[in-house]
């Protein structure tokens, strides 16, 4: 457990007082320094509680005793020291001021931290120090003393005296003074009303003044922001600065003064509105160019606060003025972009279609302009949107230019596109400065596409024209070089590594055809001309000898994952076979050429380049090349760590490739013959591709697609133990461990289920009783197991999904792949579990009794959790599923519903288009069942488990690529529980008398936190349970038992449980977690902690085992937080629950 700042603050405060008295030139200084950084370290953290004592030993108040040492050992060292010391004393109580600043308006703890009222216990000392520095110093050395007094202003502005010297030094005749008499009086003037009233009518009568300096004037001005503590003396100090501000002519005052208003006026929402108003009344007045630079930026300011004033038609095209006149400087220019910018969601929508039309005209003559100018590049941001309004506003779409509008944008993205690259051969720009531009068009590019997908051929053939340009430049630098009239330019194009340029190049811009053809592939709008065009470029790449192998495989898997095309062999329910043909051989082909491309990187021995393609190529879900990269890297490495990680992906990605013989065609033999080559073994290839339909299983029975799925099984699981051989001790193969041990689960579960419907044959008897008699005991143990199975895979989807949130940071691709695995594990459970929906089974008897293992399942949890997964992305099934739910049933907030965790991939628009037949599939047979005899029983038992094997083979049938997390080695962000006994009778153990309850002080500590991680902890929450007693009988008993399951999360039934319960304790009461029990053997209590800048986080809690009997019991505990996002994410617990003593 990390100390915390209290726990430190003796031993910085002897440390301080020994660096102090060193003899060493420079010591004391740096010690100051470094003491101001422990404090504001320390103010940042929350003050201690009684728990916190506790758990580190402290005396409580004893830090703030430390504390007030340090202080007053800096104002000793600021009274008695040289100017080098004193200014780094007034150094360090600056940082600590703005590190505790007014949290908000009027309130009691308005200042927080080491210099606030409440932590100082001796501010009478401290005050006494300083003040006669002031009494007895120079000029400068008063004006550091005032600052000192303002920085100290939560405590000092209760002086009367202290007051009195910052209200004397304003009329000081020294400019030094004044200023420092500026500085305290507005941090007294934040926290005290009264003040304020006094100091405001001195500043004005002080700026007034006609003696009075410009530097002072300028900085009387900057103190009006700080007159906010009530709103009567907001508007007082507003309509004094505006009176100066109307009077001046200096523009270097008038601008100081625009600004400080500005900020003065976001604390009150009357003002900001009058000052908005203002600010633009500033740039239809002629002035000068300054001025209306200073009103743009306030402007810009404001509405970067978040203010709800937006700018009327008039406004807006004064902003077009300054945007589109020549007259004015860039950066101004760009000031106007900026706002509009801002604004764009509010105006565009509510402009007229006669000024969008002047309003699109004037950005198409900007963006068309130089376009290293940066204002070009706001102008063809600000274009896209203005065209994806037009898009959806219908009385624009009559108007003929903004017909043509997406064509003239995605033309003028082009252009910048070319014109970057271009600029790649000029040696005075830098590779990143032209891959950023090219990114950053693409993306603009892309976010245009996505909305209007009528531009998908548009944009394909534009960005076919760049490609195939690029390769031209690479061609015509080949042709250089092999010419003898120009072999000197070619040489040196070669030198300047133009070539690698354009193979960046073109590398860049084939990602973002693959997102690009994404997109459309989850809207389902690919068609055959695309796919020809795309086709075309892929060859055009292929053939293009001068790119590396590296290039070209990279660009090849890219282009050619299968996943994008699965939605083109299918409309309406409907497979084009013929289609369905020709794009399997296409595939075939290109994964061909990606096998050729990879044996060429392996025998050039560039393993760290055929390490990426291997790894691209398992993302991309071709893993036959994956196979090869990884199979010859792992017999090649020496290093063990790295040998076990390499044979773990090579048997990985053989599992997988079983599982692509049963979506690959029959028509193979070219497939084959390319993995003979490389010694892949002759595997037969059967299946279609991506069939859906009712015929998917007509081309391979039960015993075909058995067989398949037990190799791979045997691979998966040959991966998994070979990950769990090589794991190193900070668990930095944990994600892959764990998605590794669902994997294999997932295909146990599917071996059972094919072993179950081949155990039994439905062939008709002949009608004697005792035939029918047998076979009714055998339909129901059928559909028994079947259920036993429909609830390992719902278990199993709730792994899924706390996989999908135990990794904070994970990539939203490797969430959707996560989460489409746990839709279809739900899929699963809903048409294994038909015998559930069935009303007239319930009478007769509850199929689920007698089985432990799916005691919990009911009908309606079997809904609901399958309902809760596509509640927001496909209401049709949706409210199917929820026609098999009674009346007074709802579905219920689930664990899975958090909007980053649902699956909206082109391969769940697929598994959705299953899961719609499946719930029509059983429906129809609920209504067909009106009764259940014997003699029908087989026949339900029939179509149901037919059914279910057919959602299963079809399932099989879309491809699923690795996601990209797997390939993030790294020691996952988990947390550590501290717990110690809070009652100070026991304070050496874990004890409890029976009949009471168990007190407990904990720290929650995150561990292997990122400092430049997207998204950041906020609040920590965590839940604590006691079940059964154990029995310690050793080093090896169940201690090592709880140890091994913190370690293996996977094989930890109770995680998915604590952490379901966890989420929607936190979801539903808001923060508030109090402990509760739930029956007399079983205790649980819910945690809510503070997170200080340590990642840490302290508590308490009772846990009520009063009815628990005498023995040993242990906690069992599960981490969780929510991040700025407010969005949750599960912590997976990196050490094991205390064991306590009932005596």
């Amino acid at each position: 457990m990390e100390k915390i700042s209290a726990a430190c603050a003796m031993d910085w405060s002897i440390e301080l007082e020994k660096s102090l008295r060193s003899k060493i030139p420079g010591r004391p200084v740096e010690a100051i320094l470094q003491a101001g950084q422990r404090l504001e370290q320390w103010s940042s953290e929350p003050e201690p509680t009684m728990s916190v004592y506790s758990m580190y030993g402290l005396v409580p108040g004893e830090e703030r005793l430390f504390a007030n040492a340090i202080l007053l050992r800096l104002a000793d060292a600021f009274q008695s020291g040289d100017r080098e010391i004193m200014r780094a004393v007034v150094r360090v109580f600056r940082r600590l001021r703005r590190c505790g600043r007014k949290r908000r308006r009027g309130s009691a703890d308005a200042v927080v931290g080491i210099l606030s009222k409440g932590r100082v216990n001796n501010p009478t000392e401290l005050l006494t120090r300083v003040k006669v520095v002031f009494d007895g110093g120079d000029v400068e050395s008063r004006a550091m003393a005032l600052v000192i007094f303002g920085c100290c202003a939560d405590f000092a502005k209760d002086s009367a005296h202290v007051r009195y010297l910052v209200l004397s030094s304003l009329v000081s005749s020294e400019v030094l003074e004044v200023q420092g008499s500026l500085f305290a009086g507005g941090c007294f003037c934040e926290l005290a009303d009264d003040f304020a009233l006094v100091f405001l009518y001195m500043l004005v009568n002080l700026m007034s003044s006609s003696d009075t300096s410009s530097t002072v004037r300028l900085a009387g001005a900057r103190v009006f922001p700080k007159m906010n503590y009530s709103c009567s003396i907001a508007d007082e100090a507003y309509k004094t600065g505006l009176k100066m501000l109307l009077g001046s002519v200096d523009d270097e005052f008038l601008g100081a003064m625009m600004v400080s208003l500005s900020k003065l006026a976001c604390t009150s929402p009357l003002l900001v509105l009058e000052q908005v108003d203002l600010l633009f009344s500033i740039l239809s007045e002629g002035k000068t160019l300054f001025m209306e630079e200073m009103a743009l930026r306030c402007i810009n300011y404001v509405y970067r606060r978040g203010v709800l004033h937006f700018p009327d038609a008039g406004n807006v095209k004064k902003l077009l003025r300054i945007a589109d006149d020549p007259k004015h400087p860039t950066g101004l220019q760009c000031q106007a972009l900026r706002i509009l910018f801002r604004v764009r969601f509010y105006v565009l929508p509510s402009i007229s279609p006669m000024d969008m039309l002047d309003f699109a005209k004037i950005f198409v003559s900007i963006a068309s302009q130089c376009p290293t100018k940066r204002k070009s590049l706001l102008a063809l941001c600000l274009l896209v949107d203005a065209s994806l309004m037009v898009s959806v506003r219908e009385e624009m779409k009559s108007v003929g230019y903004f017909s043509s509008l997406p064509l003239q944008v995605v033309r003028s993205i082009i252009d910048r596109i070319l014109f970057s690259v271009r600029l790649s051969s000029n040696p005075s720009y830098t590779d990143s400065q032209v891959f950023g531009e090219v990114k950053i068009m693409l993306r603009l590019l892309l976010h245009l596409a996505s909305r209007d997908l009528d531009l998908g051929a548009l944009v394909l053939d534009q960005i076919s024209l760049v490609i195939k340009g690029l390769l031209n430049e690479c061609e015509g630098a080949r042709s250089s070089e092999e010419n003898g009239l120009s072999v000197a330019d070619g040489a040196e194009y070669m030198k300047e590594g133009n070539i690698v340029k354009i193979s960046n190049l073109v590398l860049i811009i084939c990602k973002f055809l693959t997102s690009f053809l994404e997109v459309l592939s989850e809207a389902g709008a690919i068609t055959i001309h695309i796919f020809e065009k795309v086709k075309v470029l892929a060859e055009c790449i292929q053939h293009c000898n001068f790119f590396t192998s590296y290039v070209q495989i990279i660009c090849s898997v890219l282009l050619h994952s299968p996943f994008i095309w699965i939605c083109l062999v299918k409309k309406n329910e409907e497979i084009n076979k013929h289609l369905h043909a020709t794009l399997c051989g296409y595939l075939i082909e290109s994964e061909c050429f990606s096998i050729k491309c990879a044996v060429k990187i392996l025998a050039d021995k560039e393993y760290w380049p055929a390490y990426n393609a291997g790894l691209y190529a398992a993302c991309r879900g071709t893993w036959f090349t994956s196979n090869c990269i990884f199979t010859d890297l792992s017999a090649r490495v020496k290093c063990k760590s790295h040998c076990c990680w390499l044979k773990s992906l090579a048997q990985f990605s053989l599992a997988e490739m079983k599982l692509q013989m049963l979506i690959l065609p029959d028509k193979g033999s070219s497939l084959i013959e390319c993995l003979e080559k490389i010694k892949i073994p002759n595997v037969p290839i059967r299946g279609k591709f991506c069939r859906t339909g009712e015929g998917a299983t007509k081309s391979m029975n039960s015993s075909e697609f058995g067989d398949k799925v037990s190799d791979a099984y045997f691979y998966m699981q040959s991966s998994w133990k070979m990950l769990q051989s090589g794991t190193a001790s900070d668990r930095a193969f944990l994600f892959q461990t764990w998605f590794m041990a669902l994997r294999v689960k997932l295909l146990e579960i599917v071996a059972e289920m094919i072993k179950v419907s081949a155990s039994i044959s439905f062939d008709k008897d002949n009608g004697n009783n005792k035939g029918i008699e047998r076979r009714g005991d055998e339909c129901m143990k059928f559909l028994r197991e079947l259920i036993l199975i429909s609830s390992r895979w719902m278990m199993l989807s709730k792994e899924f999904d706390l996989l999908a949130v135990s990794f904070i940071g994970i990539d939203r691709k490797s969430l959707q792949v996560i989460s489409t695995l746990a839709l279809g594990c739900s899929l699963l459970s809903f048409v294994t579990g038909f015998a559930l929906f069935i009303p007239s089974f319930y009478p007769k008897e509850s199929l689920a009794s007698g089985l432990e293992d799916s005691k919990n399942i009911t009908w309606t949890v079997v809904l609901q959790n399958l309902s809760g997964r596509i509640i927001h992305i496909n209401h049709e099934i949706t409210k199917s599923i929820l026609s098999l739910l009674d009346v007074k049933e709802r579905p219920k907030s689930c664990f899975h519903l958090q909007s980053k965790n649902q699956p909206s991939s082109c391969e769940a628009r697929e598994l959705l288009s299953i899961c719609h037949s499946a719930v029509s599939g059983i429906i129809n047979l609920r209504n067909q069942t009106n009764g259940v005899w014997e003699e029908s029983l087989s026949q339900i038992s029939k179509v149901g488990g037919g059914l279910a094997m057919n959602v299963i083979m079809n399932w099989f049938q879309i491809p699923i690529p690795a996601p990209k997390y797997y390939f993030k080695v790294r020691p996952p962000i988990g947390a550590e529980l501290y717990v110690c006994n809070g009652d100070p009778r026991h304070p050496d153990g874990l004890s409890v008398s029976q009949g009471f309850q168990l007190s407990l002080n904990l720290c929650l500590q995150l561990k292997n936190m990122a400092p430049d991680l997207a998204v950041q902890p906020t609040e920590l929450y965590c839940i604590i349970r006691c079940r059964k007693p154990i029995g310690l009988q050793g080093p090896s008993g169940a201690c090592d038992e709880a140890a091994s399951s913190v370690c293996q999360p996977w094989g930890s039934d109770d995680m998915v449980d604590l952490n379901e319960q966890l989420f929607h304790q936190v979801m539903g009461c808001g923060g508030k977690c109090d402990a509760k029990n739930v029956r007399g053997d079983d205790a649980t209590a819910f945690v809510h902690f503070k997170l200080n800048k340590r990642g840490q986080g302290f508590s308490d809690c009772l846990l009520d085992v009063s009815r628990f009997p005498l023995g040993s019991y242990r906690l069992r505990w599960h981490g969780g937080c929510m991040d700025d996002g407010d969005s949750y994410w599960s912590l997976p617990p990196l050490n094991s629950g205390p064991v306590f003593t009932v005596y």
